[in-house]
């Protein structure tokens, strides 16, 4: 579940996400990039990546493309995220569904 907001090169986030361990991270983030009405393309700053579980929090540097299949504006179509979080010793990939409570 995200909360989104942003312009055309602009983009904020805030998001709460879960994984397939049952690990629970609220992100904050913001960067710059591309936002097409199927495709875009973000490189974030240092972000908030915190997570729940044990209390304990980091702050990569961030690379995202999306795709979204059907109407922006509808919270109930879910879109794809190919995200890769950019640490000092390495990059992580991960394939996310979100979807947009918010906009």
């Amino acid at each position: 579940m995200c909360l989104e907001q942003g312009a055309s090169i602009i983009h904020q986030e805030y998001a709460i996400q879960v994984n397939y361990k049952g690990d629970v991270y609220v992100h904050a983030k913001v960067g710059f990039g591309i936002d097409r009405e199927k495709w875009a393309a973000f490189v974030y700053f240092p972000f908030m990546n915190l997570h729940l579980n044990s209390g304990k929090y980091n702050t990569p540097f961030s690379a995202e493309v999306f795709y979204r299949k059907g109407k922006r504006d509808k919270w109930y179509i879910p879109y794809l995220s190919l995200n890769a979080d950019i640490y000092k010793d390495k990059v992580i990939p991960t394939l996310r569904i979100k979807y947009r409570l918010i906009r």
